[in-house]
């Protein structure tokens, strides 16, 4: 023992100087198994005068006790434990023994967590009572810390989420964490709330002269608030916190079960709180640490919400008695809130970020009604609650919160918390009068002031952003004012106070419009004017509208509610100031005497701008309107014309912007969407003249200075519209003249004699590229109603397409876009085709797979493919995609047309064509190119389907193409990502489940011919892949019950495989009792039903997860273990 005492503390010494350290500490860890150790730690924390080789002592008697619990004696454990409770307390009053009674308590905590499966109830009482008799008979401040600091420690212990691990089972730590919150945690609670609030009253914490007793008790209630009370243990991801990545976002939202509310909601919870938060601000001098606690005790209790507030009777009063005393403390922080922030500029703004984050937490988890009529106008002066924390926001943005230089500073994250918190207050309740949780009046008021004060400030910013170069900012408005999240803060505010927001956009819009025209006419730079129309018009879209993806928006409620029974504000309806105020600027673009003055960037932001807003309210029928709007933008002459302003400004954008893409893209993807989206919409387009202009100069190429992909998508479009026309043959020919140009161009080309020679000009490529682009958009959005024109186009273009593909073989965005069209023909003609046409197109698509294998099309370098990974070459692997989806889309057509003939009445082989596609990706697939998730999971997806739908066709393979799409099978199942993992497991499954059956049948030679290097069967090879994954390999959770699914069928091919792989798992000249652990497991797993019955039942299927579920536990615990 005097030899380990000696070495360790040397090593402890050693670990002092950076030369030795890393042998120090491999010494430290070495020693830890030495059977003396737990003596010898013993020993140094009587003996050793250095706090350092201490706190190493207690940490290594932690970890050895701990470890060796089972098999030490009852008075030894007991010894260790009171050992280290009298050495924590004696070293209590050295104010350089801190970092020992920290290893100490921590110690004792895991000790007594150790030993508190094998007490009883009452024993563990009796654990509690002894501690705090040996802390009250020490009869010092000092020791009565300790005592706190030790409970502390075991609430962090106990707490699943911070838990040592221990090396103990999950329902360990579970059964402890059930307990102590069961039985102890009320009493704890209670405990420190008598220490702190005696500490605090009797002015001893305000002194130092409690020597961070108080401190301690803040620290011990902030843990048991922060307290996980799910009832099944597990940890809640975003439970306990709203992390979003923004300053406040650490604010937690806490909601303790209603049981609690006798204790947390008590005054004698609190009132010491508040009495001790108001003492800070007049006595002066108090210990940081202090101060620090109590303010991170008090926004936790601000973050308190949920059922504990309805389990008092009258669950709002109770709320409301609650936030009165919290928001006392608070107050003292906040008011007046322009010395709050004058404090914070020039002396600390600790104080003020964490005012912030309690409000922030407030908003979270309360009402603005139960947060005013907690601290009402009368007894707050300055409009209450709300008065004071728009008051302090105010503050906040006008010393520059909103500024670009403000970000990651404190006054940037105090109003980036007060303006999350400000949205959250106003949707918190219904602006509606006669709810119970209506919106207060100071709401629409304050709201009014603080969008003021965004607009001036945002405008100013603006102005400021203007002349920086691009790379200073990003592409949107300068600074936080332009970001998503900012825009929509504003949007909500805005909304909150209609009557006064929408006609100040309104007014602001109009100046700049008549400011930037004057600078046009007279030459001045209008750069700052620009700027600010960026940000009004995105504003003023925002709130006006939702974003409205993926369905149809609604008038936003907070915008009806307000204009509801108002027949008009200042002379008219302000919805349709505004948008009237939008379009004015958007139309600037038509007139080409105004035009020059509108940048691109600007344009960008109108035709978003304006998408947004017709996407509610143009041609709209929604009730919600209201009289004014509907007359002005709904059925009608009005709404005609604001429709065929739209258009106008379409034709703008792609006429007089040339090589704008950015531009391009917003009016093909988001404008030209938003105006073909609706029925009545599409309606109106084809009677509206400058529609019909517009489409005829796309379907003659009018726009060469549009990107492909514009083109496309705005070709989709223009088919989407078709079931405007209301006329079978209008619909026709409106389909064919718009696919007539590039249909003809693509058709004409593989009759040139020359092709092969032209198809080596690159400038001949990318004009192919730009009429398949077209044809696919084609193909995206046609209508039911032109549905035959589109397909006997397209029927006509199979030959020539073949021939285009093979005469521009050495571009691969060629055969990538042929590729592509084909299975988007497929998605959009497949469902309305017969079963001749159905094999015409069965048949083009397999001569496009032969071709692609013919000419090796898919062949990608290993170095290609590390670029690719990158992100430097992503077009290298379109085609391999494209591929993949047009091989999917075709084996998609057995299930949907069941089975078809050719002309010589032969059945269409599914297999053969799929297969054929797979062969040919399989070869190409290297590890460079699957670790590139947009192409690594459609592979595995079509691995996985093929080996389900047509196991015997795969089965059937010669043994070379057969391996390989057995070694892209294992792949899979060792993929990182779980989602690839599951459908390889699926695909694998199915192909079992098929050789069971067949061997059932006397079949299944041709599965039992394959082997793997070695000789190793296909069952026995995958039953000792997955076992190794379950058995010895860090698991995902959920995977067990993945692997049931094909682990069954195998086992049932091949039971002599499962005794040798159970066999081979027991370690080699180890304990014979893992071998009998092992065999116990493996004869339960199989016990899955009666002899006789079917293996392969739904019943057996179940029993076979439920047992592998314990076979894994069992097995995994005797390994280790033995």
């Amino acid at each position: 023992m005097e030899a380990v005492k000696a070495i360790f503390e040397q090593a402890c010494e050693d670990f002092k100087d950076p030369a030795k350290s890393l042998a120090a500490s491999r010494v430290l860890v070495d020693i830890r198994d030495h059977p003396d150790l737990i003596l010898a730690c013993q020993q140094i924390l009587h003996t050793s005068p250095s706090p350092d080789t201490q706190f190493q002592a207690a940490v290594a008697l932690r970890e050895a006790t701990a470890r060796r619990w089972d098999s030490l004696p009852q008075e030894q454990r007991h010894g260790v434990q009171g050992q280290a409770m009298a050495h924590a307390l004696a070293a209590a009053r050295d104010p350089g023994a801190k970092v020992v009674v920290s290893g100490l308590v921590g110690l004792l905590a895991v000790l007594l967590k150790r030993a508190w499966g094998d007490m009883s109830q009452g024993e563990r009482a009796a654990y509690f009572e002894g501690l705090e008799r040996t802390v009250a008979g020490a009869g010092n401040v000092h020791a009565r810390r300790v005592g706190i600091q030790i409970l502390e420690s075991i609430v962090t212990e106990f707490a699943p989420i911070t838990a040592t691990p221990l090396g103990l089972s999950w329902g360990y730590h579970e059964m402890c964490r059930a307990s102590l919150e069961e039985s102890f945690l009320k009493d704890i609670f209670r405990h420190a709330v008598h220490i702190g609030s005696d500490a605090a009253r009797s002015g001893a914490a305000a002194m130092g002269t409690d020597a961070g007793t108080c401190s301690a008790c803040l620290a011990l209630l902030c843990s048991i608030i922060g307290w996980d009370f799910r009832p099944d243990g597990l940890a809640a991801p975003g439970s306990a916190s709203q992390a979003t990545g923004r300053p406040g976002s650490d604010a937690m939202r806490l909601r303790p079960p209603a049981s609690w509310s006798d204790v947390l909601l008590a005054p004698a919870t609190t009132a010491w709180l508040v009495e001790l938060l108001s003492g800070f601000r007049t006595m002066g001098d108090v210990t940081r640490q202090l101060m620090t606690h109590a303010r991170q005790l008090l926004v936790l209790l601000c973050s308190i919400s949920g059922d504990i507030f309805n389990g008092q009777q009258g669950g709002r009063e109770a709320r409301l008695s609650y936030l009165h005393q919290i928001l006392q403390a608070l107050l003292a922080w906040i008011q007046p809130p322009e010395a709050a922030v004058q404090k914070a500029a020039n002396v600390d703004d600790e104080e003020l970020t964490d005012g912030c984050r309690a409000i922030f937490a407030l908003a979270l988890g309360h009402t603005a009604a139960d947060l005013q009529c907690a601290a009402p106008p009368d007894q707050v002066p300055g409009g209450g609650i709300l008065g004071r924390i728009s008051g302090l926001l105010l503050a906040c943005i006008a010393v520059g919160g909103l500024h670009e230089e403000a970000v990651g500073t404190w006054v940037g994250n105090c109003t980036d918390m007060l303006l999350e918190a400000w949205s959250n207050l106003v949707q918190s309740g219904s602006q509606s009068q006669t709810s119970v949780n209506a919106l207060p009046q100071e709401i629409s008021s304050c709201s009014a002031s603080i969008f003021q004060s965004l607009a001036e400030a945002s405008l100013r910013e603006a102005c400021e952003g203007a002349h920086k170069d691009l790379d200073e900012g990003d592409k949107g408005c300068s600074g936080p004012c332009g970001s998503d999240d900012a825009l929509a803060r504003a949007a909500v505010v805005g909304r909150a106070c209609g009557a006064s927001s929408l006609p100040l956009l309104t007014r602001l819009l109009n100046d700049r419009r008549e400011r930037l025209l004057q600078c046009s006419a007279s030459g001045q730079d209008p750069s700052a004017t620009l700027e600010e129309l960026v940000w009004l018009l995105s504003t003023s879209a925002c709130v006006l509208a939702d974003a409205g993806e993926g369905e149809t928006p609604l008038v936003p409620q907070a915008i009806s509610e307000a204009l509801q029974g108002q027949q008009a504000w200042g002379g008219g309806d302000p919805v349709e100031g505004l948008s009237n105020a939008i379009l004015g600027v958007v139309s600037l673009c038509l007139d080409s005497t105004t035009r020059a003055a509108i940048s691109p960037r600007l344009m960008e932001v109108a035709v978003w701008s304006l998408a947004r807003w017709a996407d509610t309210y143009l041609l709209s029928s929604e009730d919600a309107l209201g009289l004014a709007m509907k007359a002005a933008f709904g059925q009608g002459p009005r709404g005609a014309a604001a429709l065929s302003v739209s258009v106008r400004v379409v034709q703008a954008c792609f006429q007089h912007y040339p090589g704008e893409n950015d531009l391009h893209a917003l009016v093909a993807s988001k404008l030209l969407r938003v105006l073909t989206r609706r029925p009545p919409l599409c309606c109106e387009l084809w009677k509206s003249d400058d529609w019909k202009a517009f489409v005829q100069l796309m379907s003659a190429d009018h726009f060469r200075k549009v990107n492909d992909k514009a083109i496309r998508l705005a070709m989709q479009s223009l088919y989407i519209s078709i079931s405007g026309t209301n006329d079978c043959s209008a619909a026709k020919e409106s389909a064919s003249t718009l696919m007539g140009h590039s249909a003809s161009q693509l058709a004409n080309l593989p009759q040139n004699p020359n092709l092969h020679k032209i198809a080596a000009h690159p400038q001949v490529a990318d004009e192919v590229c730009r009429q398949l682009e077209a044809l696919r958009g084609a193909a995206r959005g046609t209508a039911e109603a032109a549905n035959h024109a589109v397909w006997a186009m397209f029927s006509a273009l199979f030959q020539p397409l073949l021939q285009v593909m093979e005469a521009f073989r050495a571009y691969t965005n060629v055969t990538y876009l042929i590729l592509k069209l084909a299975g988007e023909v497929m998605d959009s003609q497949s469902p309305y085709l017969d079963s001749a046409n159905t094999q015409a197109l069965f048949q083009w698509m397999l001569a496009l797979i032969k071709l692609y294998s013919k000419h090796n099309l898919g062949a990608v370098s290993l170095e290609a493919a590390k670029a690719l990974r990158e992100g430097r070459e992503e077009e290298k692997c379109r085609d391999l995609r494209a591929l993949l989806k047009m091989v999917t889309n075709m084996s998609d057509l057995r299930s949907m047309h069941g089975v078809l003939f050719d002309a010589n009445g032969k059945s269409v082989d599914f297999a053969e064509a799929v297969l054929l596609g797979l062969n040919i990706v399989v070869p190409l697939m290297n590890r460079e190119l699957l670790m590139y998730p947009r192409l690594c999971t459609p592979f595995f997806d079509l691995l996985s389907h093929v080996l389900e739908a047509y196991p015997g066709q795969v089965a059937a393979l010669p043994t070379a193409p057969f391996l390989g799409l057995m070694a892209a099978l294992e792949h899979g199942l060792n993929h990182a990502d779980i989602a690839v993992t599951q459908a390889c497991l699926e695909g694998l499954a199915g192909m079992m489940r098929f050789q069971y059956e067949a061997l059932k049948m006397g079949g299944g030679a041709e599965l039992a011919g394959h082997r793997f290097e070695g000789g190793e069967g296909v069952p026995a090879h995958f039953l000792r892949l997955l076992f190794q994954k379950l058995l010895l390999e860090d698991r995902s959770a959920g995977l067990t019950d993945l692997c049931a699914a094909p682990l069954l069928p195998i086992i049932l091919c091949d039971p002599p495989a499962f005794d040798a792989v159970c066999a081979s798992m027991a370690p080699p000249g180890g304990d014979s009792r893992a071998s009998e652990a092992m065999g116990r497991a493996a004869g339960e797993l199989m016990q899955i039903g009666a002899a006789g019955g079917d293996p392969m039942s739904r019943q057996a299927r179940g029993r076979f997860r439920s047992n592998l579920g314990k076979f894994v536990g069992d097995v995994r615990g005797a390994l280790r273990t033995f």
